[in-house]
C-alpha cells in the first residue's frame, strides 16, 4: 500500500500530538499563561481594545518565546536521547515530512495554549472597560477587529519562535545541551537585535539601528503590532510600508530557514 506524502505527514503529527497531549507539563503551561495575561489586562486597566493591546504587547513579546522554547526544544532531542530517531529513519518518511509533522503538532498545541487565552480576553473590554484617556484616537475606531490582529500576529509569532528552537532541537545532541542552547536562542531573539540596534544608536547609526531592530522576530513582531493595530486608531501615527514588508519578510524568512535548517540536521548522519 502507497502511502503519499500529506498521508505520512499526518502520521507523524498524530503520534507527535497524542505525545505532547501525555505531558502534563504544558497543560500547566498553558493555565499559567491564562492567568498571567488576564492579570496583566485587568491590573493594568482595561480601557478599550488598543489600550489592552499596549498592556500585553511587552509581557507577550517575553512569554511567547519562553513558551514555544518549552514546547519546541524537546521535540527532536527528546526522540533523540531515547533512540526513537533512528526507528524513524526506517520508515519511508522524509526529514521534510517528519520535521513538518512534528512542527505541525507541537504549533497546534502551543497556538492552543496562547491564543485560546487571548481570544477570551476580546471580553474582557465590554464586561470591565472604561474610557480610556490618555490615547488620543478617533472616536468608533477602537474595535475588536483591532485586538483580533493583535492575537493573530501573536500567533505568527509563536509559529515563527518555534521553528526557531525547532532547529535548536535538531542541532543539540542531548537534552542537557538541548536546554543551555534554548535558553540562549531565547536571549538572543528577545533581547540580542534590540540590544545591538540600542549600541548602533549610541555610535550614531541611526537608520541602520533601526533596520537592525527589525531583523529578529521580535521587532518585526513588535512592528507589525504597532503598524496594524496601534496606528489606525491614533491620531499621529506614521506607517512605513516599506517597514511593515519588511517586518512580514523577516517573520516568514525565520520560519522557512529555520524548518529547512532542521530537515538537514536531523538526520545529519544518514543519507537520504
Amino acid at each position: 500500500m502507497t502511502y503519499s506524502w500529506a498521508d505520512r505527514i499526518r502520521v507523524v503529527f498524530g503520534r507527535e500530538l497524542v505525545t505532547v497531549w501525555r505531558t502534563k507539563t504544558y497543560l500547566l503551561l498553558s493555565v499559567g499563561f491564562f492567568l498571567l495575561v488576564v492579570a496583566v489586562a485587568l491590573t493594568s486597566g482595561v480601557s478599550g481594545y488598543v489600550p489592552l493591546v499596549l498592556s500585553l504587547l511587552t509581557p507577550v513579546e517575553l512569554l511567547v518565546p519562553l513558551f514555544a522554547g518549552a514546547f519546541g526544544y524537546p521535540a527532536i532531542v527528546g526522540e533523540r536521547e531515547r533512540d526513537e530517531l533512528d526507528i524513524h529513519q526506517t520508515y519511508p518518511v522524509t526529514r521534510g515530512e517528519y520535521v513538518l509533522g512534528v512542527y505541525l503538532a507541537r504549533l497546534l498545541a502551543l497556538l492552543a495554549s496562547i491564543v485560546l487565552p487571548l481570544v477570551v480576553l476580546v471580553f474582557a473590554v465590554p464586561l470591565f472597560g472604561r474610557a480610556a484617556t490618555f490615547l488620543p484616537q478617533s472616536t468608533g475606531l477602537d474595535s475588536p477587529v483591532l485586538y483580533l490582529r493583535f492575537v493573530v500576529l501573536t500567533a505568527v509569532l509563536g509559529a515563527v519562535t518555534l521553528a526557531v528552537f525547532h532547529l535548536i532541537s535538531a542541532v543539540a545532541r542531548d537534552a542537557r545541551r538541548g536546554i543551555v542552547a534554548t535558553l540562549v536562542a531565547f536571549l538572543v531573539v528577545v533581547f540580542g537585535f534590540d540590544i545591538a540596534a540600542v549600541v548602533g544608536l549610541g555610535v550614531g547609526g541611526g537608520e541602520a539601528s533601526a533596520a537592525l531592530a527589525l531583523l529578529s522576530p521580535n521587532g518585526a513582531y513588535r512592528n507589525l503590532v504597532l503598524s496594524l493595530t496601534v496606528a489606525p486608531v491614533t491620531a499621529s501615527a506614521n506607517v512605513s510600508l516599506v517597514e511593515t514588508f519588511m517586518s512580514t519578510f523577516v517573520l516568514l524568512a525565520w520560519t522557512l530557514l529555520s524548518l529547512t535548517a532542521t530537515a538537514f540536521f536531523v538526520w545529519s548522519s544518514v543519507d537520504r
